[in-house]
C-alpha cells in the first residue's frame, strides 16, 4: 500500500489520526534520522505510535553540530518516548566540507549527498524498507517549486531514484505543513516544550555559519563562539513582548577580518540622523536577495553608530541598502559594529529576527547593552576581533534570515 501525505485541515488530532493510518499501511523496518528539530521529532513520534519497535531512530554528530547539543538531544528524546540512537557521522562529513571550499551552495550539496549516503547505508544496515524524511511545505517551497538554496532535508528526483534503486522508499509525513501547524501538532502529541519550541537550526548545522572556507580549527572556534552567544542572543530576544507570539532565530556566525574602504567614498554620513560612521565592506561574500529573490552573493556594510539603539539602526538598514553604493558595490546586507578590537582574525556577525512563514524576517531591535554584555565575552577569545549586529530585515528581496 501507498503511503499518502496528510494535508492540514482542521485540527492537529486529525492529521495525527489520519498520518497513523497512512503510516500503518507501510510494510518492513523503516530508519529516520531525528535531528531535535521539531519537523523530524514530529515524524519520529508519528512513526513510533504507527510502527513500534519497527522504526529505528538515528541521531547523528555530522561535525557541524552545537557543543554538547548531541547528548542533549537523544537525552531528550529517549525522554520524549523516542527511542533513540547516537552516531558519530564526523568523518563522513568534515573532510568532503572542506574540500567544496568557500562557496557556501557547494557546501551544501556535498552534505546534501553526505546525508542520504548515510541514510542508504544505515538502511540497508537494518534491512529498512522505509526512510522518513522531515520535509515540510517551506522547504519544498525552496527547493522544489522556486530554487533558492540546496537543502539536505529536501528530496530531489536524483535522491528519490537513488533509493528506489536501493528498493527503499522515501516517507515525508508533515510535507503538506508549515513550522507553525508542525509545532501544533507537536504540542498536540505532548512532545516536551524543548522539542517543540526549539530553534530551527540549519541541516549543514555549524558548518554554514563559517562565511567562506571551512577548516577544522575554525569549526572548533565556531561551536564555542554559538556556545558563548546564541543562547544569550535568543534570551534577549524573548524579552520582546511585541515579538513574543513570533518565531525566532537568533544566531551567531563566523567572518575573516579582512575589510575595505573602497568604493564607499559617496556612502551618506548620515540617513535619517542616523549617522553612517567608518563604513567598511567585508571582503567575504555573504547572502542576500536579488530583485526577483533568487540568493544573490554580496558584501555586507559594516559601519559605527554606538550611541544608536538597535531599534532606531533597523529602520534605516532598508534605506541604506537603496542608496545608488549599496547597488553599485553589490551590498545585500547591514551590521552595525557592537565593538571592534584590534586582536584575533575572525568577526562574530550575530543575527536575531522574528518570523512567522519564514519568507519574511525582521531583524530584532535588541537593547545595545545587551549585545555589549555577549560581545565582551566574545572578544575575550583571542581568535575575535569584533562583532558586529545585522539590522537587515528579510523583505522586499532583500536579506535572508542566515549568512551564507
Amino acid at each position: 500500500m501507498t503511503f499518502q501525505a496528510v494535508s492540514w485541515e482542521d485540527s492537529p488530532g486529525k492529521f495525527i489520526d489520519d498520518t497513523i493510518y497512512e503510516l500503518k499501511k507501510l510494510e518492513g523496518k523503516s530508519i529516520i534520522f531525528v535531528s531535535g528539530g521539531v519537523d523530524s521529532d514530529t515524524c519520529a513520534t508519528l512513526g513510533h505510535l504507527a510502527m513500534g519497535d519497527r522504526l529505528h531512530s538515528i541521531h547523528f554528530e555530522h561535525g557541524g553540530m552545537r557543543k554538547g547539543e548531541c547528548q542533549h538531544i537523544v537525552e531528550l528524546l529517549n525522554g520524549a518516548g523516542i527511542p533513540t540512537e547516537f552516531k558519530d557521522y564526523t568523518d563522513k562529513f568534515m573532510p568532503g566540507v572542506i574540500a567544496a571550499g568557500p562557496d557556501n551552495e557547494a557546501k551544501r550539496k556535498v552534505i546534501k549527498y553526505k546525508f542520504f549516503d548515510a541514510a542508504v547505508e544505515e538502511a540497508k544496515k537494518d534491512n529498512a524498507k522505509n526512510f522518513l524524511q522531515g520535509t515540510n511545505a517551506a522547504d519544498e517551497n525552496e527547493v522544489i517549486k522556486k530554487f533558492v538554496k540546496t537543502q539536505n532535508n529536501v528530496v530531489t528526483p536524483d535522491v528519490r531514484e537513488r533509493f528506489e534503486k536501493e528498493g527503499i522508499k522515501i516517507v515525508e509525513p508533515v510535507k503538506e505543513l508549515y513550522k507553525d501547524e508542525i509545532r501544533q501538532v507537536a504540542r498536540h502529541l505532548g512532545l516536551p516544550v524543548e522539542l517543540t519550541e526549539r530553534q530551527p537550526f540549519l541541516g549543514p548545522g555549524l558548518y554554514c555559519r563559517v562565511i567562506g572556507q571551512v577548516t577544522e580549527e575554525k569549526m572548533r572556534i565556531m561551536k564555542e563562539v554559538d556556545y558563548t552567544a546564541s543562547e544569550k542572543l535568543e534570551r534577549l530576544a524573548s524579552q520582546l513582548k511585541e515579538f513574543a507570539d513570533k518565531d525566532k532565530q537568533c544566531f551567531a556566525a563566523l567572518l575573516e577580518n579582512s575589510l575595505t574602504e573602497d568604493g564607499l567614498e559617496k556612502l551618506p554620513s548620515k540617513i535619517d540622523d542616523v549617522p553612517i560612521k567608518y563604513p567598511r565592506l567585508t571582503v567575504s561574500k555573504v547572502t542576500g536577495l536579488n530583485k526577483d529573490g533568487k540568493r544573490a552573493y554580496g558584501r555586507m556594510l559594516l559601519f559605527d553608530s554606538y550611541d544608536i539603539e538597535i531599534e532606531d539602526l533597523v529602520n534605516v538598514s532598508d534605506k541604506i541598502l537603496g542608496t545608488d553604493v549599496a547597488k553599485q558595490n553589490g551590498i545585500v546586507r547591514c551590521a552595525t559594529f557592537i565593538d571592534r578590537y584590534a586582536k584575533g582574525n575572525l568577526i562574530v556577525p550575530l543575527r536575531a529576527v522574528a518570523t512567522t512563514k519564514y519568507d519574511v524576517a525582521t531583524a530584532l531591535p535588541i537593547l545595545r547593552s545587551g549585545l555589549e554584555e555577549i560581545s565582551d565575552e566574545l572578544t575575550d577569545m583571542p581568535e575575535i576581533s569584533g562583532v558586529v549586529y545585522d539590522i537587515t530585515h528579510k523583505k522586499n528581496n532583500r536579506a535572508t534570515i542566515e549568512f551564507e
